[in-house]
């Protein structure tokens, strides 16, 4: 929670940086009269003083922006929570679970080739499979078949939350002959 609050003020704090140095950039003449007795090198010449408060507003302005983008953004998680553990907690990588299926999808019949992408989200796990089989099978059995045995390794040997499944079926080629 405290975390949240945290981030909300800092954009606020952000985003009202952002439009003082905005109003800093458009309209330097006014703050030239409250600065300019104090900057007598700079009151020799309004022009120099002009450029002078131009690319110090979009120094700020950049800065401003790059602290926004920065606090915004969040780089994509690489862990995942397991939910059936008592007495402590465990985590596992993107690339274990994407390993364990690819393990067990590649174990069915008629399916040459599997690359999962795999999202970590709070509340658990997307998996987009990339599935190539062989030419003549029955398409929607074998999405069902890969869909339940993707569930049951995530969820119940891996005791992770399956959000969504999403699997693209594309067919190995016709041996020639």
């Amino acid at each position: 929670m405290m975390n949240i609050f945290n981030r909300v003020v800092m954009v606020v704090l952000l985003l009202l940086a952002l439009a003082a140095s905005v109003v800093f950039t458009i309209i330097p003449v006014r703050l030239l009269d409250v600065v300019s007795d104090a900057i007598t090198l700079l009151a020799q010449s309004i022009q120099v003083a002009r450029l002078v408060f131009v690319l110090i507003g979009i120094g700020f302005i950049l800065l401003w922006f790059l602290l926004l983008v920065l606090e915004l953004w969040r780089p994509p998680r690489r862990t995942v929570r397991v939910e059936k553990v008592s007495g402590g907690q465990a985590e596992m990588t993107v690339e274990a679970i994407a390993q364990r299926v690819v393990y067990r999808v590649d174990q069915l019949a008629d399916v040459v080739n599997v690359k999962p992408r795999i999202r970590a989200g709070r509340g658990g796990v997307d998996i987009d499979l990339d599935l190539e089989t062989t030419p003549d099978i029955d398409v929607p059995t074998k999405t069902e078949e890969v869909c339940a045995v993707v569930k049951d390794v995530i969820e119940e040997r891996m005791g992770l939350r399956l959000r969504r499944i999403r699997v693209k079926v594309r067919h190995a080629p016709y041996a020639e002959g």
